[in-house]
């Protein structure tokens, strides 16, 4: 039943009493069981109304026997093994006038969408990618701790991660460096997705690498060979859906967790981004339709009906120690590391725990930290949030600042992690991901070295200090009127 904790998405909070609403548990259901529009359905803390976005599993199923076959088809042609640019590969072909297939693949990418439902609203693309930037400390948090260490739990994903060694590598080194790439495909974008551009060029080579990936598992080269055929073709399209819906609405449930409430302009918005880059990701039009319904509500609704059954409905045993999961290997690859090296494993479970809820959390066996971890938890987004209100009151030139002083700040330690190399993307075999990217799987990044960040640094400190002096005065003032108003009382 819900809790202190439960969170309703996809609802009209003012149009429904929640309190009172009748909540059926998504365990009770029995196959093939559907309910009428309108009705309450709960999994773990979540609870969201059935409407006709909603998949039902019978409905989900057929996708997951779908792949993407332009793509899987371009890589058959080329023979894209390991180190290889795929993009450049494409890109070459069809310049030379190659293969007919290969060149109608890039002519459709370099063209981008072309029907009616896949009409591109740039100015409000660019208003997402915004919205992105102004919530950006909210916005990494929710990624790493909700879309990430929630999203790579579901078994079928699990075991496409667990066949390549991706993020579930024993190296700590490895899997830190797979989540700076995820980092870099989020912020490249979140930049730009204009044909040619970095975001453009970044998600259709993480397209091709997926496709790369399938053709390894379904020729039998996993690394355990494995892989559940009840799962379907291995990174299908149903599995693209939940990727997609887990970056494009679970931050926006991670933000309410956190105490930001998005405006329906503003979630249209960061909707509309990750619709443009559901389209290069080689989603079928048909099921990006559903998943992006006409109302981020609606949204919402689709994440939720995906969410609640790519996980087992029964509880697995619980893994001993808690320590050995795939989940906790990911947050402790991050400890240690910059922005936040002082943060200990304990941090990281438990903002993994608010974030995703405590029932879920439990599910995925991730252990609790201490108080003092949640406390620290606490002051962590809160200061997040002071930045977000400070820029909303203060100059618009300090806001402006903070936004583009994070993204260049995030991009040299992406940079800097990587040893001063960007990702292509390109298909790595396990023993190569701990050590630097070499010339071939790698372009040279458009920063200036260290002297770079230093100033970043410095520029950052300034605006720190901006904020504390503008806070003192104001705190000064406040006291100095109180103390006004208690004398004239008096």
């Amino acid at each position: 039943m819900p809790s202190s904790a439960t969170l309703y998405v996809g609802v009209d909070h003012n149009a429904l009493d929640l309190k009172r609403a009748p909540v059926v548990h998504y365990s009770t259901l029995k196959k093939g069981e559907t309910l009428p529009a309108g009705s309450l359905i709960q999994r773990w803390d979540f609870v969201a109304p059935v409407g006709p976005s909603a998949l039902w599993p019978e409905e989900q199923q057929p996708w997951r026997l779908v792949a993407d076959p332009e793509a899987d088809e371009v890589v058959e042609i080329l023979k894209l093994g390991p180190g290889v640019d795929a993009l450049e590969a494409i890109k070459k072909e069809a310049t030379l006038d190659g293969n007919a297939k290969v060149t109608a693949f890039w002519n459709a990418m370099s063209a981008g969408p072309k029907s009616e439902s896949e009409v591109v609203d740039h100015p409000l693309i660019r208003e997402g990618q915004d919205v992105f930037w102004r919530y950006s400390n909210h916005m990494f948090l929710a990624l790493m701790y909700f879309s990430l260490v929630g999203g790579f739990a579901a078994p079928n994903l699990a075991g496409v991660l667990r066949e390549t060694g991706y993020m579930t590598s024993a190296s700590k080194e490895a899997t830190y460096k797979r989540l700076l790439e995820t980092t870099m495909f989020v912020t490249d974008v979140m930049s730009d997705m204009a044909p040619g551009s970095r975001g453009w060029k970044a998600t259709i080579r993480v397209r091709m690498l997926h496709a790369q990936v399938r053709r390894k598992i379904r020729m039998g080269k996993g690394k355990f060979n494995e892989y559940p055929e009840s799962g379907g073709l291995p990174i299908n399209q149903c599995d693209l859906a939940v990727v997609l819906c887990a970056f494009m609405v679970g931050p926006t449930w991670a933000l309410q967790r956190m105490g930001i409430h998005l405006s329906k302009r503003e979630s249209d918005a960061y909707q509309a981004v990750w619709r443009h880059v559901g389209f290069y990701l080689g989603i079928d039009h048909r099921l990006l339709d559903r998943i992006c319904a006409p109302t981020f509500a609606g949204t919402e609704v689709a994440f939720a009906s995906l969410l609640f059954a790519v996980f087992p409905r029964s509880r697995p045993p619980r893994p001993q120690p808690s320590t050995s999961t795939s989940t906790y290997s990911l947050l402790a690859a991050i400890v240690g590391r910059e922005p936040k090296p002082h943060l200990k494993i304990g941090f990281h479970c438990e903002m993994a725990r608010l974030l995703l809820g405590p029932i879920l959390a439990d599910q995925l066996a991730l252990p609790s930290g201490t108080m003092l971890d949640r406390l620290v938890v606490h002051k962590e987004i809160a200061l997040a949030r002071m930045f977000v209100e400070f820029g909303k009151w203060w100059r618009s030139g300090w806001e402006k600042e903070r936004i583009s002083l994070t993204g260049e700040l995030v991009n040299s330690l992406i940079v800097t992690g990587l040893g001063q190399r960007r990702s292509v993307f390109s298909w790595r075999e396990e023993k190569d991901w701990a050590n630097a990217l070499k010339s071939s799987e790698s372009e040279a990044p458009d920063v200036k070295g260290s002297a770079a960040f230093w100033g970043e640094a410095v520029r950052w400190n300034v605006l720190i200090a901006e904020l504390v002096l503008v806070l003192l005065c104001a705190a000064v003032g406040l006291m100095l009127t109180a103390r006004k108003l208690y004398a004239f009382l008096i």
